[in-house]
């Protein structure tokens, strides 16, 4: 189901390594440091993080690639985040 868009925001941000981490929560938990990665759809999580968050996992999983050399099994789900910090 496509999603209206929000409205611009801002937040905070650490320059780490040349990459922007920032701070979010996760189904109302965390926070948690996560890599903005504009070039990455879709991102990532842990699968041991997403059980613990309770996550809707896809009962299917399939197979993914660039993480390095080889394949991997990814599981789809949906994640609901917000940053830490913001302003309209």
């Amino acid at each position: 189901m496509p999603v209206a868009p929000s409205p611009a925001r801002t937040t905070s941000f650490e320059f780490i390594r040349q990459q922007i981490v920032v701070s979010v929560f996760v189904n109302d938990a965390g926070p948690f440091n996560m890599l903005l990665d504009s070039g990455t759809d879709p991102s990532a999580i842990d699968l041991h993080l997403a059980q613990s968050l309770g996550t809707p996992l896809a009962a299917q999983s399939a197979e993914g690639t660039g993480a390095g050399e080889g394949k991997v099994e990814v599981i789809p789900t949906y994640l609901r985040w917000k940053s830490t910090t913001h302003s309209a």
